[in-house]
């Protein structure tokens, strides 16, 4: 993942070089609200990988192994709920939706959920 910063006309500037999730296949990134930490479903390694964003806008994983979380078979799309509390994953290989309650550091804990979801989903939101 890499991070830039939008000027007034729109125009981005790199802010640091790539930090990668050190697993295989990064997908989707959703930002918490508080702009704070970003997460990546990692479609190849059934996991998230999480960054904590400091106020200069440079990232660093929250993990050093770029595991924050273990997610059901095949995680595409993510989303996280407008008060970032709850993070989802739809996860396409095993037909489930993952959940995980957000730390204030950042880390994620999962929620049992048992949610599925029909063949062929290939969309997620959170409210």
């Amino acid at each position: 993942m890499s991070s830039y910063i939008a000027g007034a006309d729109g125009a981005l500037t790199t802010v640091g070089a790539s930090v990668p999730t050190t697993q295989t296949a990064a997908c989707w990134v959703v930002v918490m609200p508080n702009g704070r930490f970003a997460y990546t479903t990692i479609a190849g390694s059934a996991s998230i990988s999480a960054y904590a964003i400091g106020f200069d806008a440079e990232i660093t994983l929250v993990q050093a192994n770029g595991r924050a979380g273990e997610t059901g078979a095949g995680p595409g799309d993510i989303a996280i709920t407008g008060n970032g509390r709850f993070l989802y994953t739809l996860n396409n290989g095993s037909h489930t939706i993952g959940a995980f309650e957000v730390q204030g550091d950042g880390a994620i804990r999962p929620i049992p959920t048992g949610a599925t979801t029909p063949t062929g989903a290939n969309g997620l939101a959170a409210r």
